[in-house]
């Protein structure tokens, strides 16, 4: 009986030997189908996900005059180590230099001093 089963699992082995090309074929296939399926999700073409909140937290974090004399690129890593995406990141910078450009021009058109 003990021989028997050896037999069994030499021919088994076997099996498993000629399939093992096989195998890695199929292997190699699922990883182009899993790499291509993640190219498109990835892929500029598709819009980003933009967190509103996020974006409220980078632009309450940017107006923030204790860090006036950060540089951008430090303010930005920094960002993005709480989560905040790029494009979040540069939709709150949009926003906040849309507000001053606008707060400016309200300013100029009261009369008002742009050297305050």
């Amino acid at each position: 009986a003990t021989a028997e089963k050896n037999n069994s699992l030499a021919s088994d082995d076997a099996v498993v030997a000629e399939d093992a090309p096989a195998a890695k074929s199929i292997k190699r296939d699922d990883d182009k189908i899993m790499q291509t399926i993640f190219d498109k999700s990835t892929s500029s073409s598709s819009p980003p996900i933009i967190d509103e909140d996020n974006i409220q937290k980078a632009i309450s974090f940017l107006r923030n005059n204790e860090i006036r004399d950060v540089s951008p690129s430090e303010k930005r890593k920094y960002l993005t180590t709480k989560g905040i995406n790029q494009d979040e990141i540069d939709t709150a910078l949009d926003r906040l230099a849309t507000a001053s450009a606008a707060t400016t021009t309200d300013r100029a058109a009261q009369g008002g001093s742009l050297n305050r």
